[in-house]
């Protein structure tokens, strides 16, 4: 599994549901028409975002000869997308990939976040608060309590936290990320649900 196979499920599970309209009706038959219309630009969005924004670390991880140090990170990521059967099915189109969505931007969130140690800086400049609070939403809390266990735990784990040490130890050597994810930051602020929407794809059944 890498970036380019999660962009593959990405394209077929959106191609799906533009040729089913599956979630659409789903949501529209509780929510009407506007905020199922919204809900699925966004979520195309999000999933979207996933395989992205792994290129651009892998791209500034590769400059910086840090892929050693940032590949459990990776596998992390590839071995959630790879299950079939994990917290929502991934058969049930593109409601099944929110999950690994939400998984991988989560954790990516928290170790863009971490601070190196002495500097006051985070290790990479990404925030990704918003439209992973927005995808919650959506969620519900069910889904989402469970997912954050799982990120915290995969975060908390000595494998990753190895992995973030051995980073933290060469950036605050020296080595810098620079800003490569400002433009991504942009569009990640761009594409957040603008005005709130109740609807919880769990409490109507979809998963």
């Amino acid at each position: 599994m890498n970036t380019y196979d999660i962009r593959e499920i990405v394209r077929e599970k959106i191609a799906e549901e533009k040729r089913t309209n599956k979630l659409m009706s789903q949501i529209a038959a509780s929510a009407g028409k506007k905020a199922a219309a919204k809900a699925i630009n966004f979520i195309e969005n999000y999933v979207s975002l996933t395989p992205d924004l792994m290129d651009k670390v892998y791209m500034a991880a590769q400059q910086q000869n840090l892929l050693i140090q940032f590949q459990p990170i990776f596998d992390v990521v590839f071995n959630y997308w790879s299950e079939e059967f994990d917290y929502i099915p991934d058969h049930l189109g593109l409601a099944g990939i929110c999950d690994d969505a939400y998984m991988s931007l989560s954790l990516m969130n928290f170790i863009a976040n971490t601070e190196v140690l002495g500097t006051g800086r985070s290790l990479l400049a990404l925030d990704l608060r918003g439209m992973n609070n927005d995808m919650s939403v959506l969620l519900g809390p069910d889904i989402t309590s469970q997912l954050d266990v799982t990120v915290n735990a995969t975060y908390q784990s000595a494998t990753i936290q190895n992995s973030l040490s051995a980073l933290m130890n060469m950036v605050a050597g020296g080595v810098s990320f620079g800003t490569p994810f400002s433009g991504m930051q942009s569009m990640i602020d761009q594409h957040r649900i603008e005005e709130s929407v109740n609807t919880q794809l769990g409490a109507m059944g979809i998963f």
